[in-house]
């Protein structure tokens, strides 16, 4: 039995309610979207994690994030900006165990608003 990790960073524009789904193909190279791989949500505004991560906060936009005064990387773009603190609401921790030993494997999440609508 092996087990695999999936991560993924929010992106801003996922308000209270909307949720995740994890998928799979199974090794079979097709994922299949009807079957979840688990009955688990995931949130995607986990405990009012807030729209902005804190490089994209409307301060941001300015000299604070860009950095274009003396020529410097801002704080909003360095590369802690890349995660969740820089660029997203939440960071999404996804485990799943797979029976065989070895083979390819494909997953994907797919996000849902609070009524249960797919999103693109």
């Amino acid at each position: 039995m092996i087990k695999i990790t999936l991560q993924f960073v929010v992106p801003a524009g996922f308000i209270k309610g909307d949720y995740a789904r994890l998928y799979s193909d199974a090794g079979a190279g097709i994922i299949d979207y009807d079957t979840p791989v688990d009955n688990r949500l995931y949130d995607l505004f986990p405990a009012g994690a807030g729209i902005y991560g804190f490089g994209h906060a409307p301060f941001g936009r300015f000299r604070f994030g860009h950095g274009h005064a003396m020529r410097a990387i801002g704080f909003g773009r360095l590369p802690f900006g890349r995660f969740p603190f820089g660029h997203g609401s939440a960071q999404i921790t996804a485990t799943h165990k797979v029976a065989a030993e070895c083979g390819d494997y494909k997953y994907a999440f797919r996000t849902y608003d609070a009524a249960g609508n797919p999103q693109s």
